[in-house]
């Protein structure tokens, strides 16, 4: 896939940030069996040429019309009225690594984007790594029409040229960029966990502790099975050495969400080191917007990774010292071409923009309606082409003919009013198509996150219920009475109580006081995905911020009822250390409920007739630093629990168990089958069914598991 835009001047000062400029996409589709019936030599060097020149002839002929405009140029009229004389330039060509060597026509191993040779792709020199020239287009030009084949080799070119070697400004080698999804995302598990991290741990547990393997791969599996669920959080219930089929792209991202808090205290430091690095690179790498301080960071993460991982005294390099790791592939030399693209990503952020607008997450998707059509057909290889092009045909034409109808969506959808304004009523008021209620927070101080809260239609079966009658029922002592110190506080906190000795306290409340309760079993929660960092780093986004919308559930109050967690933000709270946990507290779900307001003023008591949207929540302590080798903050259980409000929650949390070492999840799952073994049919509960809540008490606050906490929590 390819874009073709125009060259703009931008301002120099602005962000990397260039999702505004207009590009024309281009698709090629090559038969598959473009190269199969040819005379049978396609294990040789001529064949291999043959292929490139085919397929770069493909390309030249379809793009041939533009090149009399990289030429001559084209008048287009601005949108300030004036016309302007634009020359199209290849500005970006979206491929995975193998696809790139076939576009550059590059020798396969070296990388598209430096002259660094195959087997040093990070050459390491007495001061550090040595810098190596880029590679250009007008290089590889240069060095086709002036070096022999054997000198052409040895900078890692074929001899045949690329589709726009008369191309006048720009070129394939210049247009590629990082791969987001085959090299940040895919790499997690070919290489970082395969290849780096599984050998560390069994090298450090089954050949030094002498623990089996199998025991070693079943912790790590049990620790994914009983992973407390969290809102778009994939779980592994089975494990992922226990499946014997590979995993997808998708799933290694639901992994790397995990993967600190499941292998803490089974991996090495040094492992955990080197996952953390490697998160903290695909991360930032998918920031929506970037400046110099973030590409930075980056290119620090990045710095860090490499020394971690080839130190010639570390435990990675070591490995090979090890019998059973003897052919282990990491060396002081050691690097993918995969990975040690990272070193570009940087530099292609500052010349193309974000890395996510050319990844191939853009173009797969492409794939399923071709799969789709497979699927659908007869699977005989004489019929199976003409169906997909039939099908794929129809579908186009249908997507075309939608896209050329004017659709009038009515206001009260929640779309877009008659006049195409954004019909605002859909977050601001009572659409009633789903929730019945929209509460707006306040605006907190300046770090706190503004969050849309919208409740259900129905509360719980068997609700509204007296505040009595709902203690007695959901059995948690003592609700009453968190309910009546809240709405003391809140009157407290009030600027016109200039008297609060003259309120009443909790246990004369109690005597007067029984309010209606609506209990439910979730929330929504909206707010905004923009990137929180923003404001700290002078970053200006050109489009508007997507909203994130979640579920904080409480669905029941036996062992197995799910509970999730929350982060609440305290402006009250008196600051000790200087953290982004300063003045947030963490909450477990309890009971969310609505509530009839009430109002104190004295020793008056009034009964209003709105609802008040409150939780009833069991804090964790907050540690004060962020833990060295995982980089997330450690809860502890406490035994307080109180009722807050609704509006004070800022998002949903995911809490990782603290699991111990080797081995102490295996043993406490049995402990815990055991005990809830039926004694009448000798059923035991299943290890993914095991609700960790109810069996530790440490907790590792997850700031991995979403970009946006990740940049809000550090």
């Amino acid at each position: 896939m390819a874009s073709v835009s125009y060259q703009i001047n931008v301002q120099r000062g602005w962000s990397h940030c260039f999702r505004f400029l207009m590009v024309c996409y281009f698709y090629f589709y090559f038969p598959s069996d473009i190269f199969l019936e040819v005379e049978d030599n396609k294990g040789t060097e001529e064949y291999r040429g043959y292929c490139r020149d085919v397929f770069h002839t493909v390309i030249q002929e379809t793009l041939r019309p533009l090149v009399d405009a990289m030429h001559n140029g084209v008048s287009i009229r601005c949108s300030d009225g004036v016309e302007r004389l634009c020359f199209p330039v290849l500005c970006q060509y979206i491929a995975d690594m193998e696809e790139q060597v076939v576009l550059a026509s590059i020798v396969k191993g070296w990388c598209p984007k430096c002259l660094a040779p195959t087997g040093e792709l990070e050459p390491q020199g007495p001061r550090g790594r040595i810098s190596v020239p880029p590679r250009t287009d007008a290089d590889a030009r240069n060095a086709r029409r002036n070096l022999d084949p054997s000198d052409l080799r040895e900078q890692g070119y074929h001899v045949n040229e690329t589709f726009c070697a008369d191309y006048p400004c720009g070129g394939i080698i210049d247009s590629l960029g990082p791969d987001l999804l085959h090299q940040a995302a895919k790499c997690f598990w070919d290489h970082l966990l395969e290849k780096c991290i599984k050998p560390l741990i069994l090298d450090y547990w089954s050949d030094q502790k002498k623990v089996p393997e199998r025991r070693v791969l079943a912790e790590i599996d049990a620790r994914f099975s009983i992973m407390p669920k969290y809102f778009g959080l994939r779980r592994f219930t089975k494990g992922i050495y226990n499946k014997q089929h590979p995993w997808m792209v998708h799933e290694y991202r639901a992994m790397m969400k995990v993967i600190l808090g499941v292998l803490a205290g089974i991996c090495p430091k040094e492992g955990m080191l080197l996952l953390r690095e490697y998160l903290i690179i695909n991360y930032l790498s998918q920031y929506p917007v970037h400046n110099d301080t973030s590409l930075g960071w980056l290119d620090g993460a990045i710095d860090t990774f490499w020394k971690i991982l080839r130190n010639p005294k570390g435990s990675f390099v070591h490995l090979k010292d090890n019998v059973r790791f003897k052919d282990s592939v990491i060396t002081e030399t050691w690097a993918p071409s995969k990975l040690h693209y990272f070193r570009h990503y940087a530099e292609c952020v500052r010349e193309k923009g974000t890395l996510t607008s050319y990844s191939t997450d853009r173009t797969e998707i492409w794939h399923k309606i071709l799969k789709a059509a497979y699927n659908r057909s007869n699977k005989i290889p004489d019929h199976v082409n003409k169906f997909i092009v039939t099908y794929v045909s129809r579908i186009t034409a249908f997507r075309i003919r939608v896209s050329t109808l004017e659709f009038d969506v009515a206001s009260e959808d929640g779309g877009s009013s008659a006049n195409g304004e954004p019909d605002r009523r859909s977050l601001d008021s009572d659409s009633g198509v789903e929730e019945d209620e929209m509460v707006t927070m306040e605006e907190f101080e300046e770090d706190s996150i503004s969050t849309l809260v919208s409740w259900p239609k129905k509360a719980r079966k068997g609700w509204p219920k007296s505040a009595n009658s709902t203690e007695s029922a959901i059995g948690c002592i003592g609700f009453r009475a968190a309910l009546m110190k809240y709405f003391l506080q809140k009157a407290r906190r009030q600027p016109n109580n200039t008297n609060g000795e003259a309120l009443r306290s909790v246990n004369e409340l109690l005597e007067i006081l029984d309010p209606t309760v609506w209990v439910h079993n979730c929330v929504s929660l909206r707010y905004s995905a923009s990137n929180p960092l923003e404001k700290h780093l002078s970053l200006q986004s050109k489009t508007d911020p997507d909203c994130v919308k979640e579920y904080i559930r409480c669905a029941g109050h036996d062992s197995q009822s799910r509970r999730d967690c929350v982060l609440v933000y305290d402006g009250h709270k008196s600051v000790r250390t200087a953290s982004t946990m300063a003045r947030r507290k963490v909450y477990q779900l309890l009971m969310l409920f609505q509530c009839e307001s009430i109002t104190l003023e004295g020793s008056s008591i009034g009964v209003g007739m709105g609802r008040e949207g409150l939780a009833l929540v069991q804090e964790f302590s907050v540690g004060p630093k962020c833990d060295a080798n995982t980089g997330m903050y450690s809860l502890a259980r406490t035994e307080k629990v109180e009722v807050i409000s609704i509006e004070s929650i800022e998002r949903g949390v995911h809490l990782i168990p603290k699991f111990g070492g080797l081995l102490h999840t295996l043993t406490r799952i049995k402990r815990v089958q055991r005990d809830t073994r039926d004694s009448e049919t000798g059923k035991i509960m299943k290890q993914s069914d095991i609700n960790a809540f109810h069996h530790y008490e440490r907790f590792f606050l997850n700031s991995w598991s979403d970009p946006h906490i990740y940049n809000f929590i550090w």
